[in-house]
């Protein structure tokens, strides 16, 4: 469940993109619409939740649900239903609360997105991300696992390597890749998808997140380039 970037770079296409990298099937729900093209943002529009529901529906009828990755939200209105929905589930539900898109835009709500934490199995936030939605608190107090991923901070700072970090039932897991030049579109989408892919086929948490963080390296290596930097990351072919 996310967001449809017509350019391919983020969002529903980019999960759908890994999963199917994985040898998985992914099915969608668009939570909105936006306007963007691979490094420039102009609008988004929501999705009305009657509509959501009944996709939905069509979904759970038909088809074996194994896992739910969640990215962008328009609104309190779809948090709601998602609370709702996720409540009654027994898979795994991955967020990546993206609360803006890396083309420029203004995506989930922070405080909206806070009412879902419950009712997830991990949360992959970049650092500042997680700043914004945990605050102080310590991530092994929040509701569910954190992984706060570290390749937006390394690549600030100049770093080669980026440092990955779940925090779950007290424990702290640690992972390291190795930070390539330029800006991935979508990397953050294809991780969190990845990782609910492996939690659907019953890895457990430490494990997917191993495995996920794996398929998606070559995905950036193997990425199409362009010269302003912001590449679209893409199956070895």
């Amino acid at each position: 469940m996310g967001g449809f970037d017509p350019s391919g770079g983020a969002g529903i296409l980019a999960d759908a993109r890994m999963l199917n990298a994985l040898g998985g099937h992914a099915c969608a729900l668009v939570t909105l619409n936006t306007s963007q093209g691979r490094a420039s943002w102009r609008s988004a529009s929501a999705q009305p939740v009657a509509l959501l529901r009944e996709q939905w529906q069509g979904l759970a009828d038909s088809l074996p649900i194994h896992a739910i990755k969640i990215g962008a939200v328009a609104n309190a209105e779809q948090i709601a239903w998602l609370t709702e929905l996720i409540t009654d589930l027994k898979v795994p539900v991955v967020l990546d609360p993206v609360l803006t898109s890396s083309s420029g835009g203004h995506l989930s709500a922070a405080q909206d997105l806070m009412a879902l934490l419950d009712h997830c199995t991990v949360i992959t936030p970049n650092r500042a991300e997680a700043e914004t939605l945990l605050g102080p608190t310590n991530p092994h107090d929040a509701p569910c696992a954190v992984l706060i991923t570290g390749s937006d901070a390394a690549q600030q700072t100049g770093q080669t390597t980026a440092l990955h970090q779940l925090y779950a039932q007290g424990q702290l897991s640690r992972w390291e890749s190795p930070v390539l030049p330029g800006r991935y579109r979508g990397s953050g989408c294809m991780l969190a998808s990845a990782i609910a892919g492996f939690l659907g086929c019953g890895l457990t948490l430490e494990d997917a997140v191993g495995h996920g963080l794996a398929a998606v390296q070559p995905m950036l290596q193997h990425a199409w380039r362009f010269e302003d930097g912001v590449h679209l990351p893409r199956a070895p072919q």
